[in-house]
């Protein structure tokens, strides 16, 4: 059985001229050892000040989406909207059947070289929710969209896409409205940049301890703009969480030491498998089909192996 263990983390403020103390992260993040953590908190206590060292700077991209098969629609209708692999393909079919998208079961990302991706964004250009996105793109390719290179094709179905114009006026389920939106933005998505982001780093030096400060400053959304979750899931440090003017560190500066705390805590158990992993972990070893998987783990969940905390 999982049993506890104490760790022990040093906070520490730095005065920046700004009345507010600015927070920075122990290097070493935790320590088991309480002998060695007390010597660190009494090494930032006594210290004459914070000193940077240096400030290093790297530019990170966050890829756009592939063309949808049907693992990522049920890991993103998991994670997303808690709706179980079972239920989303029942959904799913339903709007095939009503011809608001395409076949739901499929394994290939990559979109056929004759696809009309034009057609689609300009019929999508009026949507009310997503009208403006599809015309940006329009235009940025200038007026005609080729389908992307990116994806994998494995010889059966295209990737799942919208095959008709739709408002949430046109469901009478929230849960078919809810599937078809997240086709509808991951379509949209996958024609769009990448998302580019610098991430900056500050090593500060407190006595002999080492601390950091890091920062993110985004200069391009990208796809994230239409899928917005993806953009929350990176938990950047950027001008939405710091402000719009976000403290600016350099190599040689120093700055007095405004508080430090030694807090004590204790470790978790691993947290429980998600069901968007199980999906994953499945197709990756492959354990079933695009088809059966939301079988196997609906058999699973109906003889009790496992219970599935807030999925439909």
């Amino acid at each position: 059985a999982f049993q506890p263990q104490p760790y022990w983390m040093i906070k520490v403020g730095l005065d920046i001229g700004s009345g507010k103390p600015l927070e920075v992260e122990w290097s070493k993040e935790k320590s088991f050892d309480q002998g060695e953590a007390h010597n660190a908190i009494q090494q930032v206590r006594f210290a004459a000040g914070c000193y940077v060292v240096n400030v290093e700077s790297q530019q990170k991209e966050l890829h756009r989406p592939v063309g949808m098969n049907t693992v990522q629609l049920l890991k993103t209708c998991s994670t997303g909207l808690g709706m179980g692999p079972g239920k989303a393909m029942k959904v799913a079919e339903n709007l095939y059947t009503s011809g608001y998208m395409s076949y739901p079961r499929t394994e290939t990302t990559k979109y056929p070289p004759s696809f009309n991706v034009t057609e689609i964004l300009e019929e999508h250009a009026k949507h009310p929710v997503w009208g403006k996105t599809a015309q940006w793109v329009l235009r940025q390719h200038g007026g005609h969209v080729n389908p992307p290179t990116g994806g994998k094709d494995v010889g059966d179905h295209p990737p799942i896409t919208p095959t008709k114009y739709a408002t949430k006026e046109d469901f009478t389920k929230n849960s078919e409205w809810r599937l078809y939106e997240t086709v509808v933005r991951h379509f949209i998505a996958s024609f769009m940049p990448n998302m580019v982001y610098t991430e900056t780093t500050a090593h500060l030096s407190i006595g002999t301890e080492q601390f950091k400060f890091t920062t993110h400053h985004v200069q391009d959304r990208g796809f994230t703009f239409v899928q917005a979750w993806r953009y929350k899931d990176l938990h950047l440090n950027d001008e939405e969480s710091l402000g719009p003017q976000p403290p600016q560190l350099f190599a040689g500066q120093t700055m007095r030491v405004m508080n430090g705390q030694l807090l004590q805590s204790y470790t978790e158990p691993p947290s429980y498998l998600k069901e968007s992993d199980l999906i994953a972990l499945m197709d990756q070893n492959g354990i079933g089909t695009d088809a059966s998987i939301p079988q196997h783990i609906q058999n699973i969940c109906e003889r009790q192996y496992v219970v599935i905390p807030g999925s439909e």
